[in-house]
């Protein structure tokens, strides 16, 4: 590769992760400030209440099969450390969550058709260059599940067994 062309790669990998929505990690794939999917989720305010102690957030709601295929995939890390995403069902169902081109570690929250909160797990992303990793999925059935930062429902004090979803508007 000659000078000229090491510079001209180099200038339009810098004006990527600068200038634009897109950037590399460290496994140099890209990653996006939104996707398609995420841009297209309604967004809503929820209570989340342990032994009465109230915490209200924003969240993005996954409740169509696009938008919760798709999930964080894709997602810069950054963007995700502030949003978080509410995968509604229409009924309790039994299925399980995978961390496929994911760039980070997310907690989720499972809960019941009563919004009561059954478990919480922590899930890692897929190692590098894997096509198949771990998944997860809680030991019952549920109707809605919370994705968010690694450490989000510890930090807040939202346990499982303890805390209730409610819909504010």
């Amino acid at each position: 590769m000659t000078r000229t062309s090491f510079v001209q790669i180099a200038s339009v990998l810098f004006l990527l992760t600068t200038h634009s929505a897109y950037s590399f990690s460290a496994r140099d794939t890209y990653c996006v400030a939104a996707t398609p999917e995420l841009k297209q989720m309604e967004q809503r305010r929820i209570l989340l209440s342990t032994s009465g102690k109230p915490h209200s957030m924003t969240i993005h709601i996954a409740d169509q099969p696009s938008e919760q295929a798709a999930g964080f995939q894709f997602v810069c890390p950054d963007v995700y450390a502030n949003t978080q995403i509410l995968f509604v069902y229409n009924q309790e169902i039994s299925v399980k969550f995978h961390m496929r081109n994911v760039r980070g570690s997310l907690d989720i929250g499972f809960f019941d058709m009563n919004g009561n909160l059954i478990e919480v797990h922590t899930m890692q992303p897929y190692p590098a260059g894997a096509k198949r990793g771990p998944v997860t999925g809680p030991s019952r059935p549920f109707r809605f599940a919370l994705e968010a930062q690694e450490g989000y429902f510890d930090a807040n004090q939202l346990l499982a067994g303890k805390t209730t979803l409610q819909w504010t508007d």
